[in-house]
């Protein structure tokens, strides 16, 4: 079972390598970050969030947010759709 400790960890590494990808496609001044994690009985959720480098205010985008498996430690990304089934 994957603790919000481990979740944090992970969701660490995912929004790492989310960073690294928006780099290359020419987006260096975009800088996401881990978000407060929310726990729901088979998951944990993260909402997406990043500050631009120009700018401190948090901003929101794209998909809405992303979850850590409790029973693996999978990361899926959370399509506005199923975000709003999540919250209902």
């Amino acid at each position: 079972m994957v603790s919000e400790q481990e979740a944090v960890k992970i969701a660490s590494e995912h929004i790492v390598q989310r960073n690294r990808e928006y780099s290359v496609f020419g987006e260096a001044h975009i800088r996401w970050k881990v978000a407060t994690p929310v726990e729901y009985p088979n998951f944990w959720y993260f909402e997406y969030e990043f500050d631009t480098l120009s700018n401190s205010d948090v901003m929101h985008i794209g998909s809405p947010g992303y979850s850590v498996s409790k029973s693996d430690g999978s990361v899926k990304t959370i399509s506005r759709q199923e975000y709003h089934k999540l919250i209902s």
